[in-house]
């Protein structure tokens, strides 16, 4: 008994969290969001899309490396914010273990935004090596295609 009391008050408790979300316009062009639809059914369901989900950093292949091969190892490059704490560690890892980086902030440098826009940033760090292109930092996902190139 005490099982399907604690099942039912479980799905009391998540119901309220399934809830469609209702736009509404109305004749003055006033936009409001019901949990139920408007009267005159002229509601519409909003789709929400996943947020606060955690995205790991992505390596794939880039068209072309901005710098040429410098002695042991490809020159890195990093488009970067003075803010970003991603960047603060893929700095630290690069600087202790030697690995040739550039850095351009994208707040302090109109062409270091203009080149991340071309690029199609969308967040930093975006991270150019080779012929891959990370976007955020992973020491393990960095290090692993670093060594291969």
């Amino acid at each position: 008994m005490r099982t399907v009391f604690s099942t039912l008050t479980l799905l009391l408790l998540v119901t309220p969290l399934m809830a469609e979300i209702y736009r509404s316009v109305d004749e003055h062009g006033n936009v409001t969001f019901s949990d139920r639809p408007g009267e005159s059914g002229a509601s519409q369901p909003v789709q929400i899309e996943d947020i606060n989900s955690f995205r790991s950093p992505e390596i794939r292949r880039f068209e072309r490396a901005r710098t040429p091969a410098r002695s042991g190892g490809e020159q890195v490059v990093m488009y970067s914010a003075s803010w970003c704490g991603v960047c603060d560690r893929a700095r630290n890892h690069f600087e202790e273990n030697g690995i040739p980086y550039s850095e351009y902030d994208i707040e302090e440098s109109e062409q270091a935004l203009r080149e991340f826009r071309e690029i199609g940033g969308k967040g930093v760090p975006v991270l150019l090596y080779g012929d891959r292109r990370m976007d955020g930092f992973s020491e393990s996902d960095f290090d692993r295609t670093y060594e291969n190139l």
